[in-house]
């Protein structure tokens, strides 16, 4: 064990990670949205739980597409496979592999309100927070399904185990589903006053 907790091992995924980084940085300089994308996404599975990682892999996959918001042509044709996965993983609770199918879907279209759901689920169950938090933000975004109440209820309950209450109590109305007066004023009420 090093002096910052991390086994050996664990220092040289964290090692490789920041190296793939840097080689997706100068590949997204040159325009190489395909190298990057890759790179940026082996980063992310050798530390899933860094959001630097996953924010920039998803931004490298909507540069790739031209921010054209659907993601790769006839992508409905091509994401079955990831959503098979998906379901599999979430019935067998095997958290690490639904991530990996909704990293695969998103892929394929990073704009797919579902898969960033699927993402925050797997990473709410992981116990990473703000990754969980930035995929539900992305699911709910105008481009991808802002009126899901399902994924606005899970926003709002990622804000309130943030204890970001302002901001679960926001989106709770929003989703007018849960937003019960008491429910809103048992959030507003969980220790930090929301302002």
């Amino acid at each position: 064990m090093s002096m910052d907790g991390n086994s050996p091992e664990e220092q040289r995924k964290r090692k490789f990670a920041a190296d793939c980084m840097k080689k997706a940085m100068e590949a997204m300089a040159k325009n190489n949205f395909d190298y990057a994308a890759e790179m940026f996404g082996t980063a992310a599975k050798l530390v899933p739980d860094n959001l630097v990682f996953r924010q920039s892999l998803r931004g490298c996959q909507k540069k790739k597409y031209k921010e054209n918001k659907t993601g790769a042509s006839m992508a409905f044709l091509k994401v079955n496979s990831a959503r098979s996965k998906i379901k599999k993983a979430r019935t067998a609770k095997n958290w690490a592999e639904m991530d990996a199918a909704a990293e695969e879907g998103l892929a394929i279209n990073p704009w797919d309100g579902h898969f960033n759901a699927d993402l925050g689920e797997a990473a709410r169950a992981r116990g990473f927070y703000e990754i969980a938090t930035f995929a539900y933000e992305t699911a709910t975004a105008p481009d991808s399904a802002p009126e899901n109440k399902d994924f606005l209820v899970s926003l709002a309950e990622m804000y309130e185990i943030r204890r970001d209450y302002k901001r679960a109590v926001f989106h709770l109305g929003k989703s007018d589903a849960d937003g019960s007066p008491e429910r809103v004023h048992s959030i507003e009420n969980s220790g930090i006053r929301c302002e």
